[in-house]
């Protein structure tokens, strides 16, 4: 009988790691633990490059400067907000990708 509850307890884990999404597998399920350093980074990383976008060009645009602040802006609601740290990490990817996009189109273009 120990052998099969030791046997269920070693699956019930092993699908619970199966239903761990991708910032959970990233982080190994402490994303949430250690939530202040994270936030830090993801402060600082999506604040600088949104201002790098808008110096590199995308003032210039008003799209780009729409596009530049709403996601940059998000970023800092969402940590403002005490929101859940995947829906932070989420944002911090979308508005780096976007800053990324346009700091090269604006190199590559202008």
């Amino acid at each position: 009988m120990r052998h099969f509850c030791e046997k269920s307890f070693k699956l019930n884990i092993m699908e619970e790691r199966q239903t761990l999404d991708f910032w959970d597998r990233t982080f190994d399920g402490s994303a949430e633990f250690n939530r202040f350093g994270i936030i830090s980074i993801a402060l600082t990383v999506a604040a600088c490059m949104g201002g790098i976008t808008v110096g590199l060009g995308a003032i210039a645009n008003t799209f780009q400067l729409i596009i530049t602040v709403v996601s940059t802006m998000t970023v800092l609601t969402l940590i403002l907000g005490v929101q859940p740290i995947k829906w932070i990490l989420n944002a911090t990817v979308f508005a780096l990708s976007i800053d990324l996009i346009l700091i090269a189109y604006n190199l590559l273009i202008a």
